[in-house]
């Protein structure tokens, strides 16, 4: 939990910090932060200090939290939750794959110009395999961006829970995939 407050809202309030005391960053810009600050802080104590925390509830909060969180932007979000049948997840694991995706997308807002995603969450019974994915319509990776921070916290997230990540262009756009073994 302490990495988490660290990498996620704790960071954020040190940028913001730092931009205000040295006059670089809009009042706006402020504000923007601080929203996905506390969003960032809702997430963490939302998946970590349920005692009911099934993938379902957390993907469904989540959902709930990105939209209000985007409305009344141009963006469309496309959400496939398929995870009714999925065993009881660790909070720690449900974390790690909510801090996969929060990243993924995003990298998607940021840097893709995109008009749609894709956020599709599919649990397999028979194969006791959770496949996450988000896809987005926009610009797709070029060639001569090298991994950053980002995709390589997504990468080090997938590992910790016993999965595999894999970002590539999906023409148009953009794929983050990930797949992650569940037992039951």
């Amino acid at each position: 939990m302490l990495q988490d407050m660290h990498d996620g809202f704790g960071s954020q309030l040190v940028i913001a910090k730092m931009m205000v005391e040295q006059s670089q960053m809009s009042q706006v810009s402020l504000a923007r932060l601080l929203e996905e600050t506390i969003a960032d802080l809702y997430l963490l104590v939302d998946t970590l200090g349920s005692s009911d925390n099934y993938l379902s509830n957390a993907l469904v909060d989540f959902r709930f939290r990105t939209q209000q969180r985007l409305a009344g932007t141009p963006l469309a979000l496309h959400w496939n939750l398929q995870v009714d049948d999925s065993p009881e997840v660790s909070p720690k694991t449900v974390l790690q794959i909510l801090r996969l995706v929060q990243e993924a997308l995003n990298n998607a807002l940021k840097h893709a110009k995109a008009n749609n995603i894709h956020l599709d969450f599919t649990y397999d019974a028979v194969k006791g395999l959770l496949t996450v994915s988000v896809a987005d319509d926009g610009i797709g990776i070029v060639k001569q961006t090298a991994y950053g921070r980002g995709q390589k916290n997504m990468m080090a997230r997938a590992r910790a829970v016993g999965g595999k990540l894999s970002v590539s262009n999906s023409y148009p756009g953009t794929l983050v995939q990930m797949s992650v073994p569940l037992s039951g």
